[in-house]
C-alpha cells in the first residue's frame, strides 16, 4: 500500500523535498503516518510539526460531523481517543487535507492505498 506525501511552504523548504511517495504497513493512520515522516525526516521535519513531548501540532478545530452512515467512499474513524492536546499547540500550526480534503487532528483518519495527503504550514500577506 502507498500514499502520496506532498509538502508545501516552509515544510517543503526544510526538506528540500516538494513530494515523495511512501510505503505503509495495514491499517495506516494519518497520525501514523506523520510519526513515521519525523523519524524518517529527522530534526528538520520535527521543529515544524512537533510540540515538546511529542505531540503534533495542528489547528484545534471542532470535530466535523461524521458522514451519513453507508456512504460511498465513507472512511472508517480509528478507535481510540485522541491524545493531541490542544492546549500544548504553538503559534505555528499545520494544515493537513487528504484527497483535498481539509482534516483534523482531533478526526482520526485511516489512510487507503492511493491517498494524497498534503502537509501545509498557513501564508499569511497581503
Amino acid at each position: 500500500m502507498s500514499i502520496t506525501i506532498e509538502y508545501s511552504a516552509q515544510i517543503k523548504q526544510a526538506l528540500g523535498l516538494g513530494s515523495e511517495r511512501i510505503e505503509l504497513g495495514s491499517s495506516p493512520t494519518l497520525r501514523g503516518v506523520m510519526e513515521d515522516l519525523a523519524r524518517r525526516h529527522g530534526e528538520p521535519f520535527r521543529n515544524l510539526v512537533h510540540e515538546g513531548g511529542g505531540l503534533l501540532r495542528g489547528p484545534s478545530s471542532p470535530q466535523p460531523s461524521p458522514p451519513a452512515a453507508g456512504g460511498e467512499g465513507e472512511r472508517p474513524a480509528t478507535s481510540g481517543p485522541s491524545s493531541l492536546n490542544s492546549t500544548a499547540l504553538r503559534r505555528t500550526a499545520l494544515l493537513l487535507a487528504v484527497n483535498d480534503e481539509q482534516v483534523f487532528w482531533e478526526t482520526p483518519l485511516e489512510l487507503r492505498d492511493g491517498d494524497v495527503v498534503r502537509i501545509m504550514t498557513p501564508i499569511a500577506g497581503g
